[in-house]
């Protein structure tokens, strides 16, 4: 198959490497004619070269650009595919998610609940494929007794206002707790307390990956209430598994499938008491949930989910 990936922003957002990057690699992999193309080409210098069986178009914000390449694309006989990542349909590109629905040939998300809502807002019925791992995985290990007890956030600014969520369930412990947040935008800071001591680390992937070898417990809080939030992928919990290391997380639909893996409850500090009263329990969790990602999110996994989606047996 020829397949081409419309790029729309910077290869180190997470939509970018998690929704194109990974599975156009794996794609090559798996021997196919892969091509990246910049999104902000002008429809009118989409020339022939450019054909390909399908076009990818990821997490775009490209309105006046996107539709008429689309067009093109599909002029040309290629089959357009429209992968939706987080939920829009709220917001000022509500119309242009719409719209791109309607034209495209096939639907794609990485969750169920995301499926659930393109389904309500368009009667587009979407294909699930799955966010890949990206980390190298590390050595499972957990350390009870630490104090203060290393905790690690990270994730995407957007994400930053369930910190102080966050801290607030951590002062309900009788342990010190050392806090790192590690994202592209500074957080206001939380109010600390005293057994609570937070820092912040800049993000890089470079940065991400000393942390979770800093770190005891992986934290995730969400806003369960949150119609954008509810429908976030699994790649920040399959990451910390991917370190190593004991994820706590608020329940989110794309975590129900790693239950056995991790702790997952509404009070994270109940996650931090439970692991450091099971060591054991926890440290099985963990390699247990590696093995999981190993024989069911690689990004091979993932290249072949594209394959069975575009190019059925």
């Amino acid at each position: 198959m020829k397949i081409a990936f419309v790029k729309t922003a910077g290869d180190t957002m997470a939509s970018m490497r998690y929704r194109i990057l990974l599975p156009a690699g794996a794609l090559r992999e798996r021997e196919h004619e892969v091509q990246l193309i910049d999104s902000y080409i002008s429809p009118t210098d989409y020339v022939e070269e450019k054909y390909s069986d399908f076009h990818v178009f990821g997490k775009h914000f490209n309105p006046e650009v996107d539709f008429g390449t689309a067009k093109i694309a599909q002029s040309k006989g290629s089959a357009v595919i429209f992968d939706i990542c987080d939920n829009h349909f709220g917001n000022q590109f509500a119309s242009y998610y719409r719209n791109m629905c309607a034209l495209a040939d096939y639907v794609t998300c990485n969750t169920p609940a995301m499926k659930e809502i393109i389904f309500q807002e368009t009667g587009k019925d979407a294909h699930i494929i799955d966010d890949p791992y990206e980390y190298p995985e590390k050595e499972a290990r957990f350390m009870p007794g630490q104090n203060p007890i290393n905790v690690l956030w990270y994730g995407h600014f957007t994400n930053l206002d369930t910190v102080q969520t966050m801290a607030n369930q951590f002062k309900q412990l009788e342990e010190n707790i050392s806090l790192c947040v590690v994202s592209n935008m500074k957080p206001k800071q939380p109010a600390e307390d005293k057994n609570l001591f937070i820092s912040f680390h800049p993000w890089s992937i470079k940065t991400q990956e000393n942390m979770l070898e800093w770190t005891n417990f992986v934290a995730l809080p969400t806003d369960v209430y949150d119609p954008r939030k509810i429908t976030k992928s699994h790649n920040r919990l399959v990451e910390g598994i991917r370190g190593g290391r004991f994820v706590i997380a608020h329940p989110l639909p794309s975590y129900e499938r790693f239950k056995d893996f991790a702790w997952i409850g509404t009070d994270l500090s109940d996650g931090i008491c439970w692991a450091d009263e099971n060591p054991d329990l926890a440290l099985e969790k963990i390699k247990a949930g590696q093995k999981y990602l190993r024989e069911n999110l690689s990004p091979d996994h993932i290249g072949q989910q594209w394959e069975n989606l575009l190019d059925p047996k």
